[in-house]
């Protein structure tokens, strides 16, 4: 692998603002690549001979206020096979030139943001949330039919209460709070389109209450 990247990192406002920018391109031969047949049961890894990855990182983060943090990821990507062949045998061979690898979103965006609320003596309140934006995206080498992911966003939020000197705290959270189900692991079956092959998701819509304690430790 052949790799270059070239970037600017920069802290303005007496470092409360922050801003990143970089560009990659990476030249792969011989790349891994895993494909999974449950009609076999058989997992195989396949070598790419050329692969080529490039793309742009945006990092920025800014507090306007002690109390607030905001901060974005902006991504852009290109993750292209450039030479590979594959199949079954030799006069059954396909050309993936030009193809996207798998798990390879062109633009992604991560959105964050804290807040903090003193509340005196008797502790403080965190509100947090955050969101990733994924355009869509295919989950096979093979760009398999109903084995792509559209674009999805993604939330997470959670409101917490801080005791006094952090001894304790408690948290109402809700996790992928617009309940999208995002491919979490896939595998072709040989079957015809509708059903050439099986995803697994991610979990669904999770809410919940999570406690934390301090136990020990120096006074």
């Amino acid at each position: 692998m052949i790799g270059y990247t070239a970037g600017l990192k920069n802290q303005f406002w007496e470092g409360r603002i922050r801003l990143n920018l970089e560009g990659f391109l990476y030249n792969y031969k011989d790349l891994i690549i895993q494909t999974d047949n449950f009609e076999t049961g058989v997992t195989s890894l396949l070598n790419a001979p050329r692969v080529r990855i490039t793309g742009a990182q945006l990092d920025f983060a800014v507090a306007p206020v002690k109390e607030l943090k905001l901060s974005a990821n902006v991504g852009c990507l290109n993750a292209q096979i450039r030479e590979f062949s594959a199949g079954i045998s030799a006069a059954a061979l396909v050309n993936y030139a030009g193809y996207q690898l798998p798990y390879s979103p062109p633009y992604t965006a991560s959105l964050n943001g804290e807040y903090t609320l003193k509340l005196g003596d008797t502790g403080s309140l965190g509100l947090r949330a955050s969101s990733y934006i994924s355009s869509a995206y295919w989950a096979i080498f093979s760009h398999t039919s109903n084995l792509r992911q559209d674009g999805f966003t993604k939330t997470d939020v959670s409101l917490t209460y801080y005791a006094p000197n952090s001894k304790w705290d408690i948290a109402l959270y809700g996790n992928n709070v617009e309940n999208v189900a995002t491919i979490a692991s896939v595998g072709e079956t040989g079957r015809p389109y509708p059903f050439a092959g099986v995803a697994y998701v991610e979990r669904p819509r999770l809410y919940g209450v999570r406690f934390h304690i301090k136990v020990g430790g120096p006074e």
